[in-house]
């Protein structure tokens, strides 16, 4: 009789395990439809956000509370069998309704956060990429805009936590300059949520990379500064479509600041007037802007856009040539002249 009960409670016992087993399988590796708390029909995604410090009790609360998780003890218990208890990673998380427990757990043990991808071309100006970043609700146009000027907490932030990143600013009164020139195009990622500062960062480094020691090496060579060479880049950038047109481009203007010559070019008139917020008159750009290369001597007195490789190394491996003038026809042509009177003609011919 006793080993008829013993069987009858070892049934019992497997019975619950079982039962038991089949639960944590079902909850933790299958789906089935929408979870309790989300909308019925179609499976939804969800931003999640887990806070650093946070215990995977309270990610399991959470994840109940969103309606990801139909049981915050089987993620408890998943959490804990796995041996993911201290691997939840603190961060921004796209997650599905659909989802089961174990990707969910997989996904954030291994730190797949949310990202953002962002494209800045060559060729945009700092308020380019502040317009574009507030179209893509990423930063808002006018706190990106003060955080990139010379003025901005988060430029100085920058600086001063990252010593690797000290480049020959150009500075003034004492403060560094903004990063106009400095903003390398190219496409990058990095965490939803990221602040201004962690953008920047990355950006810099980027830009840190492109310009490596070969470049930097030869600018030293030729007794410039990299924000002069980024200056002259930006010029190219906006005047000049090919690289070796650049190139020839670039030794003409360097002649004319070897020949105490104005650089006479067209883009940083244009620059001034497109920045948001400029109020120039005709007389502004005749006689008081920075920018009017045709009065004033010299390089202006910072980047115009933010250059990409092909317009920095045209300004440092330049050509010399005897032409002194150069325009831009139509298709992206550029026609070079060796005196003055070759360009009038030039300009006759191709702009009118």
């Amino acid at each position: 009789m006793k080993r008829k009960y013993k069987i009858i409670i070892a049934a019992l016992l497997a019975a619950v395990f079982l039962n038991a087993a089949g639960f944590f399988i079902k909850e933790t590796y299958f789906t089935c439809g929408p979870k309790s708390g989300a909308s019925s029909g179609q499976p939804g995604r969800t931003v999640f956000v887990i806070e650093k410090g946070q215990g995977f009790r309270e990610v399991g609360s959470n994840l109940r509370e969103a309606g990801l998780i139909d049981s915050r003890f089987w993620f408890d218990v998943f959490v804990l069998a796995s041996g993911r208890r201290a691997k939840l990673q603190a961060g921004v998380y796209e997650l599905s309704s659909d989802n089961t427990i174990a990707k969910i757990v997989k996904k954030i043990s291994k730190g797949g956060v949310l990202e953002e991808k962002i494209t800045i071309l060559e060729g945009w100006n700092i308020h380019d990429i502040a317009n574009y970043l507030q179209q893509k609700q990423i930063f808002s146009q006018d706190d990106f805009l003060t955080a990139a000027q010379e003025d901005g907490e988060e430029l100085q932030d920058v600086f001063n936590s990252d010593s690797f990143l000290s480049f020959d600013f150009s500075k003034g009164n004492g403060r560094v300059a903004g990063l106009e020139g400095f903003l390398f195009p190219d496409t990058y990622e990095f965490a939803f949520g990221s602040s201004i500062s962690d953008v920047l960062r990355e950006i810099l480094a980027n830009f840190k990379v492109k310009i490596d020691d070969d470049l930097r090496s030869e600018i030293k060579k030729q007794g410039k500064s990299l924000y002069d060479v980024l200056i002259m880049a930006s010029l190219l950038e906006k005047e000049v479509k090919t690289y070796e047109d650049k190139q020839v481009v670039a030794g003409i203007l360097w002649k004319r600041l070897e020949n105490d010559w104005p650089l006479q070019v067209d883009a940083t008139i244009n620059y001034a007037l497109g920045k948001p917020g400029a109020r120039l008159s005709l007389d502004d750009l005749q006689f008081n802007s920075p920018y009017n290369t045709y009065r004033n001597k010299g390089l202006p007195p910072g980047p115009i856009c933010n250059p990409g490789l092909e317009s920095i190394e045209a300004a440092v491996y330049y050509k010399e040539t005897s032409y002194w003038y150069y325009l831009s026809a139509s298709g992206g042509k550029t026609i070079f002249s060796q005196t003055f009177d070759q360009h009038k003609a030039a300009k006759a011919k191709y702009l009118n």
